[in-house]
């Protein structure tokens, strides 16, 4: 996929780059200062703890698929909505199934590009 040029594309991006295993695909799309919630609940607010988050998905075989229900837009920053599934490396290496509702927080770049700025991905349960 190419550079985000809209709030949901910044989501859909995630999801091929996931898929594929991108690591330096997925850590371009968020910014310098971005918030990341990990699974146990811990924020990520560097460059290298998003690069090692954003790693152990890939590494743990995260294959995910995912639907933005609602994006709410309002000068350059947007809110988005997306409901995802999915499997993932269980701790003793089986596949289990995962699901979440995520809010995530992206901003227009001066390139146009969007990028997030916040990423939580159970933050609606």
């Amino acid at each position: 996929m190419a550079v985000p040029k809209t709030p949901a594309e910044v989501h859909e991006a995630f999801i091929e780059r996931l898929n594929n295993g991108d690591i330096d695909g997925l850590v371009a799309l968020y910014e310098r200062d971005a918030v990341l919630r990990d699974p146990g609940g811990a924020d990520v607010r560097d460059e290298q703890g998003l690069r090692i988050a954003l790693t152990n998905l890939v590494d743990a075989g995260t294959v995910l698929r995912s639907t933005v229900v609602h994006v709410t837009e309002a000068a350059e920053t947007a809110v988005l909505f997306a409901d995802w599934q999915g499997t993932t490396a269980g701790p003793c290496g089986e596949r289990r199934g995962i699901a979440g509702k995520s809010v995530e927080v992206v901003r227009r770049q001066p390139d146009s590009s969007w990028r997030f700025i916040i990423d939580d991905r159970s933050g609606r349960g």
